[in-house]
């Protein structure tokens, strides 16, 4: 697995999105995109040159400096189809993770092989 910082609105909140990527796959998710204009170009690059398959937007939780950015950074990749995934009151959100899908024990989500907990 790689992970790689994007840096967002540096010296002012200091956020970082995180592009996830999995080694053999190369299926990847962006992870908390809340500002598109810095987080687009550095996406868009990774994912092309590097041959990623974007498999989806992910936010930790709903507050703006890291959700929002979804519908944006979704128009910026011209993908509209990609899922965002997160909590119910995230921007754009297409799927919540529920007890359903998660662990009891350690509330672990397998999305592209890992599993988050």
């Amino acid at each position: 697995m790689f992970i790689q910082p994007i840096p967002m609105w540096w010296g002012s909140n200091d956020n970082w999105a995180y592009l996830v990527v999995d080694d053999e796959s190369r299926d990847a998710l962006i992870i908390d995109p809340a500002n598109p204009g810095e987080v687009a170009p550095v996406l868009i690059a990774a994912v092309q040159s590097n041959k990623l398959n974007l498999v989806a937007v992910v936010n930790t939780h709903h507050h703006w400096d890291h959700a929002g950015g979804n519908e944006e950074i979704l128009a910026a990749l011209i993908n509209p189809k990609l899922d965002v995934i997160g909590g119910k009151d995230c921007e754009g959100v297409t799927k919540t993770p529920s007890h359903e899908n998660l662990s009891r024990s350690c509330d672990a989500w397998d999305p592209i092989g890992y599993v988050y907990s």
